[in-house]
């Protein structure tokens, strides 16, 4: 991983159960350069569907490229 990848993960114990990570990115819209948040390795184990787990992840997520700068999400 590289060091300006944020990544969001809930474990059970020691498992890795659901995850995202959001990779810094630049779009050009229009002329003009916006910070993005390139959405990548989501994904929950079929067991642990249907708990909320990717909603919290996704909420934190938007929360941290928010932080971060990144008003753009693709």
């Amino acid at each position: 991983w590289s060091s300006d990848v944020c990544s969001s993960d809930l474990f059970d114990n020691d498992t890795l159960v659901s995850q995202v990570a959001v990779y810094p990115m630049h779009v050009r819209i229009f002329g003009q350069t916006y910070a993005m948040g390139g959405l990548t390795g989501v994904g929950t184990y079929p067991e642990y569907s249907n708990m909320g787990l990717m909603h919290k992840l996704l909420e934190q997520a938007l929360k941290n490229m928010k932080e971060r700068g990144q008003d753009i999400c693709y």
